[in-house]
């Protein structure tokens, strides 16, 4: 094994090789999915096919996802009065389409859900 004309002595190769164990190494399954997300990322943040990567997200992780990467407005979604807070999903399918969400202030957010009540 040669790197620019040097010559790595038996020993040194044995090291090399012994560097990488023990370390987390990525599974094929994950490396997919992370070079598909990548793929996503540098198209933009905004591509609404990002849900066929992962479509059983849980609540918690998904609500993060999406504080994280659709822009927050200075103000409310629905009554443009007070600072947004919260994030809302309008069609209740909780995707990762950025169209169905909107920031709102949370006296907006709660009526919302007061009238979506049975």
């Amino acid at each position: 094994m040669t790197v620019k004309g040097v010559k790595f002595t038996e020993e040194h190769k044995r090291n090399i090789g012994l560097s990488g164990l023990g370390k987390h190494h990525v599974s094929e399954e994950q490396r997919k999915f992370l070079s598909e997300l990548q793929k996503v990322r540098q198209a933009g943040k905004n591509n609404s096919n990002y849900g066929h990567l992962k479509s059983n997200i849980k609540y918690k992780p998904l609500h993060a996802y999406i504080r994280k990467y659709l822009p927050r407005p200075e103000l409310c979604g629905m009554c443009n009065i007070k600072p947004s807070r919260d994030i809302h999903n309008l069609d209740h399918e909780y995707s990762r389409n950025f169209k169905t969400w909107v920031w709102l202030c949370h006296k907006c957010h709660m009526s919302f859900h007061a009238k979506r009540r049975w």
